[in-house]
């Protein structure tokens, strides 16, 4: 079953939505904090969601548009895929925040037939968990050349800006990316080189 998130300003639309999607092998939750853009991102990760649905007009509950909310939870995660939910795709579109493809109609969700729905966020969901699994191999790879070998500065940057990104799904070890450096690295070897030759020098005093 495919576990997405929906966030919306009121919860009119919710049942009707999570009964008729679920028939069809879609799990749909609920967002109910607030507009907090770390917070949507940590209860995502935290649920295991793969696509959130959100509502263009969020005024009655958030500070923000749906469009401006989808651009920050992808700073975040760039490649989660947001589906915009609007009685006026038009005037969403014309924002270019948000890809036109992810820009729906409300009144796909209203449709008796869901199957276009459905087969949609199937692919988006197959395309974003592709694309992070071929992500997480490019940051292997790094790790294990990095063990063995300097990496470029673009490879230095690259292996950070990675880190980042999966620590935020907690499938790296807990370590700030500042530390993880080569310069950082390097002043590390030198203390605990210090470390050793102190401990050697004392232990000739002994």
């Amino acid at each position: 079953m495919i576990r997405i998130g929906f966030i919306d300003d009121e919860t009119a639309n919710y049942e009707d939505y999570a009964k008729r999607l679920s028939r069809r092998d879609i799990d749909l939750l609920f967002y109910r904090g607030d507009s907090n853009a770390e917070d949507i991102v940590s209860w995502l990760i935290a649920e295991n969601l793969e696509c959130l649905l959100i509502d263009y007009d969020l005024r009655k509950k958030f500070t923000k548009n749906g469009t401006d909310l989808v651009f920050e939870i992808n700073q975040y995660l760039p490649e989660f895929p947001c589906i915009m939910l609007t009685n006026y795709p038009e005037q969403s579109k014309e924002e270019k925040l948000v890809p036109r493809r992810l820009i729906w109609d409300r009144e796909e969700m209203n449709k008796p037939d869901l199957t276009e729905v459905v087969d949609s966020i199937s692919n988006e969901v197959s395309v974003y968990l592709k694309r992070k699994e071929a992500l997480f191999e490019q940051y292997g790879a790094l790790i294990e050349k990095r063990k063995s070998s300097m990496l470029t500065a673009v490879e230095e940057e690259r292996f950070l800006q990675l880190h980042t990104l999966f620590s935020r799904y907690g499938e790296t070890d807990d370590f700030p990316a500042q530390l993880l450096s080569p310069d950082i690295n390097r002043k590390l070897d030198s203390l605990d080189s210090l470390i050793e030759r102190m401990s050697q020098l004392l232990e000739k005093k002994d």
